[in-house]
């Protein structure tokens, strides 16, 4: 009698315990992106604007980013200023997101497009990294925004269904992060990705660790002062601060 209560035990236990499965992101994505977005946007900045669902909470923001609550955990909403200033200045007019983790680093990666709350077509790319026993580095990038959060793996899915509902909220205000932005020489674009990480894992050298390096292949040197109109004003090298 006693093993029968040992066994029954076990697997109330069992049942209780949360699992985690790859395909929980598929379905936390389809969900999210078949969801009404609203067009109305609660929170208005001078760089970036974006409506916050009543679930998920605010904690701190800098002018290019904002730390938001989801389930208990922290997710860095980043402006991708780098994203944006190789978008505007580059002569090819495709969008493309660039490599953030090292290869070989994700167990799951997911590259779609969705459709913004003003119906536009998005790029965006899911990526999540191990970097220890049940805990997550998430990381959702858009064509202007870059999502990150360190979690329990438990909730990731949760947390990259509510990334989502942000993210196809979200617009920035174009000329203005351009003026703000443009008006350097010389963007160190190695720090500006860097620091981004640093501000969701501070003291983690396993999750800089897992962070690509930018080489001088990744973008192109900006003329900030060119106008973006003018092909033959945009030259091709790279200048990148060591």
């Amino acid at each position: 009698m006693r093993k029968i209560g040992l066994v029954l035990l076990v697997l109330l236990m069992s049942a209780c315990t949360s699992t985690f499965e790859l395909r929980d992101y598929d379905q936390a994505i389809q969900e999210a992106l078949a969801q009404e977005t609203s067009t109305y946007l609660t929170m208005n900045r001078d760089l970036f604007s974006y409506y916050l669902p009543v679930s998920i909470g605010r904690k701190l923001a800098t002018p290019n980013s904002v730390t938001l609550n989801s389930h208990n955990q922290s997710i860095l909403m980043s402006l991708d200023v780098v994203n944006i200033l190789n978008q505007a200045y580059y002569k090819d007019d495709e969008n493309t997101l660039r490599d953030l983790l090292k290869e070989g680093v994700a167990f799951y990666s997911y590259s779609d497009t969705f459709l913004s709350n003003q119906s536009i077509p998005v790029d965006f790319r899911v990526n999540a990294a191990k970097i220890a026993d049940h805990l997550v580095l998430l990381i959702l990038q858009t064509e202007h925004f870059v999502f990150t959060s360190i979690h329990p793996e438990a909730v990731s899915p949760e947390i990259l269904y509510d990334m989502l509902r942000v993210a196809r909220s979200a617009r920035i205000a174009k000329e203005v992060v351009l003026d703000v932005y443009s008006k350097r020489e010389v963007i160190d674009f190695k720090v500006q990705n860097l620091n981004m990480f640093a501000q969701v894992a501070p003291e983690s050298g396993t999750v800089m660790d897992m962070i690509k390096e930018l080489d001088e292949n990744d973008f192109t040197d900006f003329d900030f002062n060119a106008d973006e109109n003018d092909p033959d004003a945009l030259v091709d090298e790279v200048i990148i601060e060591e």
